[in-house]
């Protein structure tokens, strides 16, 4: 068993060193845009666009969180064996990892909406 974890992995490392760019998201090439020198509005939404990324970076981790509550809670439900008390618990997780999830997605949609029409 390990040694197929084992081999699983190495060609994962593999195809992150030979195929770097697709795997983390490098194949998309960003125009260079500069903004014109009369406009006063740059300078004010400096600061708006760094809070905003931060409230993406903090709803991306929430994401995250909650996926691994999802496999957390598909764990113990699993591996339950029997026990009710497992199972009620891995439910209970796989309830809030739903509720986790959803309002990360929401607070997504929100904030690139206010980010949109600001």
């Amino acid at each position: 068993m390990l040694r197929k974890i084992w081999k699983i992995f190495s060609l994962f490392v593999v195809y992150l060193f030979l195929f770097s760019n697709p795997a983390f998201g490098q194949f998309v090439e960003n125009p260079d845009i500069t903004p014109p020198a009369n406009n006063p509005t740059i300078e004010s939404t400096g600061e708006l666009t760094l809070v905003f990324d931060f409230l993406i970076l903090i709803s991306a981790l929430i994401f995250l969180i909650s996926i691994f509550g999802f496999i957390l809670g598909f764990i113990k439900i699993i591996g339950a064996g029997g026990d009710e008390f497992t199972a009620i618990k891995g439910k209970d997780m796989l309830v809030m990892s739903s509720w986790l999830m959803g309002s990360a997605i929401i607070g997504y949609l929100i904030i690139n909406l206010v980010k949109h029409f600001w």
